[in-house]
């Protein structure tokens, strides 16, 4: 909705004769085009609905029968198959999208814990002995 409204803007500044800006919306547009694209907003928005609409013909159909056919165990089944499933798949792609940054996360934090060590430890440099620490002689006296 927010891209029609940002076209229809530069539609009206190309009106106006205010070519900057017009490149100016035409940049936001696409930018905000590849954001949403990225997020997948759009299929999961057809995704949610196409479950709400799975539910809703579940409760219709449900409500349409005679209580005589609501007691029936093959429509008691049905129900419950039918709403399992649609609950089922939309769990499911729900699952998989958390598994993904859930992945995406603790590989960012495995590579910031080694960015974090790395900069803990010293370089290492030619050991010497401290001032405090006595020099050893190796020679062993003979008798």
């Amino acid at each position: 909705m927010g891209i029609y409204i940002l076209g229809g803007v530069g539609t009206l500044l190309a009106a106006r004769g205010l070519e900057l800006w017009i490149a100016f919306t035409t940049g936001l547009v696409a930018a905000i085009g590849t954001y949403l694209g990225y997020q997948q907003v759009e299929d999961r928005l057809k995704k949610y609905n196409q479950a709400a609409i799975n539910l809703t013909n579940i409760r219709n159909w449900w409500s349409a029968l005679p209580s005589s056919e609501q007691a029936k165990q093959d429509n008691i089944d049905n129900l419950i198959s039918e709403t399992e499933t649609t609950l089922g798949s939309e769990f499911q792609e729900w699952v998989q999208k958390m598994q993904k940054t859930m992945s995406a996360l603790k590989e960012t934090q495995v590579k910031a814990a080694e960015k974090a060590k790395a900069k803990k430890e010293p370089t290492p440099s030619h050991a010497q002995p401290s001032k405090s620490e006595p020099i050893q002689n190796n020679t062993t006296a003979r008798a």
